[in-house]
């Protein structure tokens, strides 16, 4: 393919479309664990995505299990992250003895889970169609 400009996203297909986004602030005692819940009221489990920061200028991607354990040097871990037809839900634990406090960012997108992966890998196609050709 010798001509780039051909390559673009169809925005008809509502790729990544953000129905909700903003932000919640998180604050876990010392061996605490605390629970946020993020309304949505879709009817559907949406596609998400989400980061934090403990307010010292460094964001990191939203997702759970050890290896978010103490990613900043303090005590944090995200435990779970989930999403159902009417809410986002996030646990926050503090494992190191000292109280925690940041932000989550959170973007909720119109399309549901399953239905972006169709749209993503659709698009990965045509992309590949194109510089075929």
């Amino acid at each position: 393919m010798s001509n780039l400009n051909n390559i673009a996203f169809d925005s008809t297909l509502r790729v990544e479309y953000i129905s909700i986004k903003g932000h919640i602030a998180f604050s876990v005692t010392s061996f605490g664990i605390q629970t946020y819940t993020i309304a949505h009221n879709l009817g559907y489990n949406p596609f998400f995505k989400a980061f934090y920061t403990y307010g010292d200028g460094k964001y990191f991607d939203l997702f759970s299990g050890t290896g978010s354990y103490a990613i900043d040097g303090n005590g944090g871990q995200i435990d779970d992250v989930h999403v159902n037809t009417s809410n986002l839900y996030v646990t926050v634990s503090e494992n190191n003895g000292s109280a925690i406090s940041g932000t989550i960012y959170y973007r909720i997108y119109a399309e549901p889970q399953s239905w972006v992966l169709i749209l993503l890998k659709y698009n990965l196609h045509l992309l590949l169609v194109h510089l075929k050709y």
